[in-house]
C-alpha cells in the first residue's frame, strides 16, 4: 500500500576522500524557516535577488560557509566559496535564491567533464564543466532512517537539481541522479536530463567571482522525483505538499570548478594528480551541507559517503501566512480533472493570483467496463484498470463487490465470488440465493459476517473458500429459513461458528467447520 508522505540529493564519493581535518566544519545549518507568499506577493525569477523590494525582503539569508558545510576533497583551506541562500514557497512550488562568492569562477561550456581526481563527472552525474550549484530535497525525511550498518550507507540516490551559468549568459538546468529500477532491480539513471521546460531558473553574473541564481521548482516535480527515489512506495499529492508544513530535509552542494594554472601558475597548481595542461578544467572541491549526527547511529554526518540524504544538514520548515481571504480572485471557470473507474475526479475553483483552492467538488467514480476474461470460470475484468469484478450474478452480471452483487440479486439467483471482501458490518441474507465462495474469503470487522433469514446455499468451486469470524462474534447467525453448507470452510476464529435460533435450520452436507470452541449453538 502506498503511503502518503510528502525529495534531496546524492552522488558517489568514497569515504576515504573526505579530509575532516582540512576544514573548519563546526555545526550543521539546521532549521530554516520558509515563508509562504501571500495572495498579492510575487517573486520574479530573473536572477536579480532584490532583498529590499521583493518578497525576499521577508526572508533571512542563510550563509553556507566553512563552518556549516563540508568538502569531499582536500585543500579546503585554500578554496574560498560561500553562498547566501533563501527559500520561499507558494501553492504551486518552491522558490530558491542563492548568491555565491567564488574566487575561481568558471562558466560552463557544456558537458563531459572528467576531473583529474578520477571521478567521472559527466552529464549523467552532474551536468556541466563549470561551477555548478546543486539542490536536493527529501520531503518528510523519507530517506533518513535507511541506515544499514554499512560504512558506505547503502542508500539510493534522490534527484539532484543542478544549475550553472553558461559562458554565453544562459542558464543550465539539469535533473541528475534520478533513477528507475531495471529488470534486475538495479538503479539506472534514466530520468536525468535538461528540465528547463519544468523548472524555471535564471543565473546572472554580478561582480568578479560572484553569481546569482533564482529558481522555481513546482511541487509536481518534487512529488514526481519522490516517487522515483522510493520506488513508488511514498507518494504525496502535489497540492498537499505545501500544506504539510513538515520539516523537509534539504541539501546544498557546490561543485567548484577550476582551470588548471588559473592563478598564474601558482595557487592551486599542486592540488591535482598528474600534470594537466594549462586551462584544463578540474573539480577543485565539492562543498555540501551535512548533519551533526546521522539519526539512529553514532556517526557524525561528515563521516562515510557525504552524499547520503541523511547528511542533509538543512531542514526546511514551511511557515504559512495569514493571508486575507478578501485578496483572492476566484477563477471564472473551475479546473476539472475527470474521474476514472479507480480515481475520483475533482472540479476546483482556484485563485487566479496565488492558486489557492477556494472551493472543490469531488466527482463520482466511473463504472468499471467489465468483460469476460475467463470463460471457463466466468471471471470478468475491467478493460480500463484491469481490476477483477468482485462477484458475478447468474454467470453474466458483474459487480465490484460481493455485497453489491447480493444487493442486486433476486431470489433464486446464483452468485459467484471472485474477490475476497472484508465488510464493516453484518450482511443480512434475506433472499434465497446460492453462493459460490470461489476460493475467496468473506469476513466482517464488526459483528457476525452474515445474518441469514432465507433459504441460502453455500458452495465452493475452487481453492479454500472461507467465511471467517473476527474472534469476537459468531460469524454466521441463522434466524430463519434453511442454510445449507455443501462446500467451503467456516471458521469461528476461536469461538462458535453457527448460531441457529429456534425455527431456523442448518444442513451441513460437506465442507469444514473449524473452531476451538463449540461448533454449533442453538436456542
Amino acid at each position: 500500500m502506498k503511503r502518503i508522505l510528502a525529495a534531496v540529493m546524492t552522488c558517489l564519493i568514497l569515504a576515504s576522500m573526505l579530509n575532516i581535518g582540512a576544514f573548519a566544519f563546526s555545526s550543521e545549518v539546521g532549521n530554516v524557516d520558509v515563508y509562504k507568499l501571500g495572495c498579492d506577493d510575487v517573486i520574479t525569477v530573473d536572477g536579480n535577488i532584490d532583498a529590499e523590494n521583493e518578497f525576499w525582503s521577508n526572508t533571512t539569508a542563510t550563509n553556507l560557509n566553512d563552518n556549516n558545510t563540508a568538502t569531499a576533497w582536500n585543500y579546503r583551506a585554500r578554496v574560498i566559496t560561500d553562498t547566501d541562500i533563501r527559500f520561499a514557497y507558494s501553492n504551486e512550488g518552491l522558490y530558491v535564491a542563492a548568491k555565491t562568492n567564488d574566487d575561481t569562477p568558471i562558466r560552463s561550456t557544456g558537458h563531459e567533464m572528467h576531473p583529474i581526481t578520477g571521478e567521472d563527472d559527466n552529464e549523467v552525474n552532474v551536468g556541466w564543466n563549470g561551477d555548478t550549484l546543486i539542490l536536493a530535497f527529501d520531503p518528510l525525511q523519507t530517506m533518513t532512517y535507511s541506515y544499514t550498518e554499512w560504512a558506505d550507507y547503502s542508500q539510493k540516490c534522490p534527484a539532484w537539481y543542478c544549475f550553472t551559468l553558461m559562458d554565453d549568459g544562459t542558464t543550465g538546468i539539469w535533473r541528475g541522479k534520478a533513477y528507475k529500477l531495471d529488470d534486475n532491480d538495479e538503479p539506472i539513471y534514466n530520468e536525468t536530463g535538461d528540465i528547463s521546460d519544468i523548472v524555471n531558473a535564471v543565473a546572472t553574473s554580478t561582480v568578479d567571482g560572484q553569481w546569482n541564481l533564482e529558481v522555481f521548482i513546482p511541487w509536481t516535480e518534487l512529488a514526481y522525483t519522490l516517487g522515483l527515489i522510493t520506488d513508488g512506495n511514498y507518494v504525496i499529492d502535489a497540492e498537499e505538499f505545501a500544506k504539510s508544513g513538515a520539516i523537509h530535509n534539504a541539501k546544498f552542494i557546490y561543485m567548484n570548478r577550476y582551470a588548471y594554472d588559473q592563478k598564474d601558475g601558482t595557487g592551486y597548481s599542486g592540488m591535482f594528480l598528474g600534470s594537466p595542461d594549462t586551462g584544463t578544467i578540474v573539480t577543485i572541491c565539492r562543498n555540501f551541507t551535512v548533519s551533526n549526527m546521522i539519526p539512529g547511529t553514532s556517526y557524525q554526518g561528515i563521516q562515510g559517503n557525504p552524499e547520503q540524504a541523511r547528511t542533509s544538514g538543512m531542514y526546511l520548515n514551511l511557515v504559512d501566512n495569514t493571508d486575507d481571504d478578501a485578496l483572492h480572485t476566484p477563477a471564472a471557470e473551475p479546473e476539472v480533472i475527470e474521474s476514472n473507474c479507480t480515481t475520483q475526479g475533482k472540479s476546483t475553483i482556484y485563485c487566479t493570483k496565488c492558486h489557492e483552492i477556494l472551493s472543490r467538488e469531488y466527482l463520482p467514480l466511473d463504472a468499471h467496463e467489465y468483460y469476460v476474461a475467463d470463460a471457463s470460470t466466468g471471471k470478468q475484468k475491467c478493460s480500463v484498470c484491469d481490476g477483477t469484478a468482485g462477484a458475478v450474478v447468474n454467470g453474466t452480471d458483474p459487480y465490484d463487490t460481493f455485497s453489491a452483487a447480493y444487493a442486486a440479486a433476486n431470489a433464486g439467483d446464483s452468485i459467484k465470488i471472485f474477490a475476497s471482501e472484508t465488510m464493516f458490518s453484518t450482511l443480512a441474507l434475506d433472499k434465497a440465493v446460492t453462493i459460490d465462495l470461489g476460493g475467496k474469503t468473506i469476513k466482517s470487522e464488526n459483528g457476525p459476517v452474515f445474518e441469514i433469514s432465507a433459504d441460502v446455499v453455500f458452495n465452493n468451486s475452487t481453492g479454500t473458500g472461507k467465511v471467517t469470524g473476527n474472534g469476537v462474534d459468531i460469524p454466521v447467525k441463522i434466524v430463519g429459513g434453511t442454510t445449507t453448507v455443501n462446500k467451503g470452510r467456516f471458521s469461528g476464529d476461536g469461538i462458535a461458528v453457527f448460531d441457529v435460533e429456534a425455527g431456523a435450520n442448518l444442513v451441513i452436507n460437506g465442507g469444514q467447520v473449524r473452531s476451538v470452541a463449540e461448533g454449533l449453538t442453538s436456542h
